[in-house]
């Protein structure tokens, strides 16, 4: 049929623009039905009731099984829908009817082609238009409804079932790897033979009968005519998914994840948390998660078949599961553009398959929950005292009797230097210098206190002191390895302190304004590691009347920051009821093969602490805490920032609240990272 002159040229243009092809890297040659089934690999069918595509004008829905999703959206008056995308590929499917008409399809504003949506029978899922011939990046295609029409056509509807995206990747195919792919073999191929096909008379074309008539004299045109070219080679298989940082990724063993129907297990070291799971049979999967971003990772095989993506009930896209070669790691399907909130996503089975592949598994690898723009408080460096830079000494000792006396006649700016050597037995300080001039104790490591028993004596006491700098040097071989009472503007900084009876560093008694920085702690809870912490602030309540009069111990405004904790029996930092105000920030924890006494790398029990820029990994069951158990207390603490690879059964952060959830005013913040946490990110929503 010849196009009127006008149309024949615009047409022609947009073929020109677009650099169209057939979408052989998208659908194989001499496929007719575009549908989900016969997408290759990595490909992303975004259903015509997802959210991420706009519609504008008046759009109504109607379905049949055989459309993507069992629906489409079809409008009788001006309209348009538009899907923004990132990759070169894109393709929009219809079901072509006797009662549609003509549409225009726009690249990112641009007219790329005309297209026709009459047939005289009713066809699902159909590829009006297709390109991957598009620059990297992002785009948005927009299907319009141009009001014109083939002229044996019953009307003019435009409708929209779904487009079809591919990203680009130039990254290296996966060698081909021993893993079996999921009991490819022994799983019935669906019998399509048997399944009545669709009655297309008996179905209403999308309301034709009582479209208005077009303007007179209408004009025809058909989809533009493209060559047949060669079927290009085998794409390489895609890049495998990393998670964004600020991300959650929750691995499919989560106890988050509800899984329906027969499902099971089978593992690589290349999938996420070294396992997926799959399934032969009806089933499907749900995770519901917090936020605004949600993507779906899958393996793909040569056995997998095409799954359906729900969000909140409703479904947004169909992705196929083949690859020719096992792909781990594969983003199927992703999305930035929930509302906030609550929402579900499901992942179930649809027993239909690529023509290509040997089965219709459905797996399940991960889901990662994509953070948003956070809300969280901006950080700023704190300047403290450091070992780097104690000043020039202006006395020098060898040993412990001469660093006590030191001590004990220091005034204000005195700097002790303690000589490489060892110092042997319990060393007990009390000075008191000025802000402006503060008392420093310097030791380089080589300088070691050894207390000389794990049973009895602390390295270092610091009691009823102010402004004191104690930084550098080695203590190791007591009961406790430093401890700050009844002080205040006291620095430990840069130490090592190993091989430790009960815990490593200790500040209570009324300490406040005091820091904890730079120190190297490992080997604690050695006598016994029940009391074991690694920094331990404050007492406990039940020993307040035998240490602090009987009042909460306000050990207040400590920073403990940049510390390296190894090796502990119990928490590696812990503060106790009665403190408040104080910071935890940047600093390094390691529970592997430790914390036999502990649940989690920090565990907070008092009030307005606020915990950042921490770096944990390998916990015993959760990665940060806040215990509320005594009245009044374990309140308003926040966590942001923080990194918890847990590799534990337990939460990234559990919130241990006497009210209900929320009460205790704790804040935890989506900028949180967390990874192989067996029940998930928190037991209380984060805040983006």
């Amino acid at each position: 049929m010849l196009l009127p002159r006008p149309l024949r040229r615009a047409t022609i243009a947009a073929v020109a623009i677009a650099a169209l092809v057939p979408l052989t890297a998208l659908l194989p040659l001499g496929v007719a039905s575009a549908s989900a089934a016969t997408a290759p690999a990595g490909t992303t069918v975004i259903d015509s009731t997802s959210s991420q595509i706009t519609y504008s004008g008046t759009w109504r829905t109607t379905g049949h099984p055989s459309d993507t999703g069992k629906s489409i959206a079809f409008a009788s008056s001006a309209s348009s829908a538009s899907l923004t995308f990132t990759g070169t590929t894109i393709a929009y499917i219809a079901r072509t009817s006797s009662g549609s008409g003509i549409s225009n399809v726009t690249i990112d504003g641009q007219v790329v082609a005309t297209v026709n949506g009459y047939s005289a029978t009713t066809k699902y899922q159909q590829m009006l238009f297709g390109t991957s011939k598009l620059s990297g990046g992002t785009h948005t295609i927009t299907v319009s409804r141009t009001g014109k029409k083939d002229a044996s056509s019953t009307g003019t509807g435009t409708i929209v079932d779904a487009f079809v995206t591919l990203a680009s990747t130039t990254a290296p195919a996966p060698a081909p790897t021993a893993d079996p792919a999921p009991a490819p073999s022994t799983e019935p191929a669906p019998a399509p033979s048997t399944e009545p096909a669709p009655a297309p008379s008996t179905e209403p074309a999308p309301a034709p009968s009582i479209e208005p008539a077009p303007a007179p004299t209408p004009t025809a045109t058909t989809v533009p005519v493209q060559a047949p070219v060669e079927a290009p080679a085998e794409a390489e298989a895609p890049a495998e998914a990393e998670a964004p940082a600020g991300s959650t990724t929750v691995d499919s063993t989560s106890a988050q994840i509800t899984y329906a129907g027969a499902w099971r297990t089978t593992g690589s070291t290349r999938d996420s948390g070294g396992s997926v799971k799959f399934s032969t049979k009806s089933s499907s999967a749900s995770f519901t998660f917090d936020g605004t971003s949600i993507a779906y990772i899958t393996r793909l095989t040569s056995s997998s078949g095409t799954s359906r993506v729900a969000i909140d009930g409703q479904v947004v896209a169909t992705v196929n599961g083949y690859s020719p070669t096992t792909a781990y790691r594969q983003n199927a399907y992703s999305t930035t553009s929930l509302s906030a909130g609550t929402h579900t996503i499901t992942i179930t089975r649809t027993g239909q398959k690529d023509a290509r592949s040997t089965g219709t598994n459905s797996i399940v690898d991960a889901f990662v929950v994509s953070a948003v723009p956070s809300t969280a408080p901006a950080t700023a460096p704190i300047s403290t005292h450091r070992y780097e830079d104690c000043p020039a000494a202006t006395v020098t000792v060898t040993t412990s009797r001469e660093l006590m006396a030191a001590v004990s006649q220091a005034s204000p700016g005195t700097v002790i230097e303690m000589a490489p050597g060892s110092y042997t037995g319990q060393i007990k300080m009390a000075a008191n210098g000025t802000a402006a001039n503060p008392i420093w104790v310097c030791g380089p490591r080589t300088a070691v206190i050894n207390v000389g028993s794990i049973q009895k004596d602390h390295g270092i006491q610091i009691s009823n002191s102010s402004h004191l700098v104690v930084a550098g040097m080695t203590v190791t071989n007591g009961l406790k390895g430093i401890s700050v009472v009844r002080s205040s503007h006291v620095t430990i900084a840069d130490t090592l302190v190993d091989n430790i009876g009960y815990e490593a560093i200790h500040l209570r008694a009324f300490t406040t304004d005091s820091t904890v920085v730079g120190n190297t702690i490992r080997n604690t809870g050695m006598r016994n590691p029940y009391y074991g912490e690694g920094i331990y602030i404050g007492t406990s309540d039940g020993n307040w009347c035998a240490q602090t009069g009987c009042q909460p111990d306000r050990t207040d405004r400590t920073l403990v920051m940049g510390n390296t904790i190894s090796l502990t029996g119990a928490q590696p930092i812990e503060v106790k009821e009665g403190t408040s105000n104080g910071i935890i920030r940047d600093n390094v924890i390691d529970g592997s093969t430790s914390m036999p006494r502990a649940e989690e790398w920090v565990k907070v029990k008092g009030n307005d602490w606020k915990i950042y820029n921490n770096a944990g990994k390998n916990s015993s069951l959760h990665g940060f805490a806040v215990n509320g158990s005594v009245d009044g207390w374990g309140l308003r603490n926040t966590f942001y920032g923080n990194t918890a690879p847990v590799e534990a059964a337990g939460y990234g952060f559990f919130i241990h609240e006497q009210g209900g959830k929320g009460s205790s005013g704790t804040k935890v913040y989506c900028s949180n990272t967390v990874t192989a946490a067996g029940s998930g990110f928190s037991n209380l929503a984060c805040i983006s």
